[in-house]
């Protein structure tokens, strides 16, 4: 069988409904994560599809996110199906907080570079949202009307530094933004709240 004969294959097997063939799913996101660019567009497409699709196994979705970082500017091809999740995620419940999709997702929105540019206006959505909740947080935390959930000591900490998830997805977009820009930012509140202020001003202005 030929190399673009498996590649089909593989895809076939990406394409089918995400209830059925876990195991195949994962080996065939792990056979075109080692083609790389030599798997074709439609691959690389379908892979962002995979981290879309609500109810597939976090780790295959995670591993998909993880080879289309490893492409950089190759993934643009999956820039659709990564946004799709992106702006979805919460939909889907909280489990799929638990898990790294998210961060993996967005990694692999800024290895894109320059040609992820039209991700931007999304980017900053998702910052603008999950700063109101952080904030929030800050605020009831603040007020003592927040406490962590368990006496675990490593949540505790992470609660009083303001680590809840949706900051850390809010940091995590904040840096994509500043990939795609060519403008590093250091994944911090202040760094997310300086983007909101640039975009207020003139970031939704400008083409993309």
């Amino acid at each position: 069988m030929s190399m673009a004969q498996d590649v089909s294959q593989h895809v076939k097997t990406l394409e089918r409904p995400q209830w059925m063939f876990w195991g195949d799913r994962k080996a065939a996101v792990q056979a075109i994560s080692g083609l790389g660019t030599a798997a074709g567009e439609k691959a690389i497409s379908v892979l962002g599809e995979v981290v879309s699709k609500p109810g597939v196994k976090w780790d295959v979705r995670n591993e998909a996110a993880q080879a289309l970082v490893k492409l950089g500017p190759a993934a643009q091809p999956a820039l659709p199906g990564l946004l799709r999740f992106l702006l979805n995620m919460d939909k889907e419940g909280d489990s799929i907080f638990q898990g790294p999709v998210p961060m993996s997702a967005l990694e692999a929105v800024g290895a894109m570079g320059p040609v992820a540019r039209s991700a931007v206006p999304t980017l900053v959505q998702i910052v603008v949202k999950y700063a109101g909740r952080s904030a929030k947080g800050a605020l009831d935390m603040a007020t003592g009307r927040a406490r962590p959930a368990s006496g675990n000591i490593g949540d505790i900490i992470g609660f009083a530094m303001g680590q809840t998830m949706q900051s850390v997805i809010m940091h995590n977009a904040t840096k994509a933004v500043g990939d795609i820009l060519g403008q590093p930012r250091e994944k911090t509140d202040e760094a997310s709240l300086e983007l909101v202020k640039w975009w207020n001003a003139e970031g939704k202005n400008q083409a993309y």
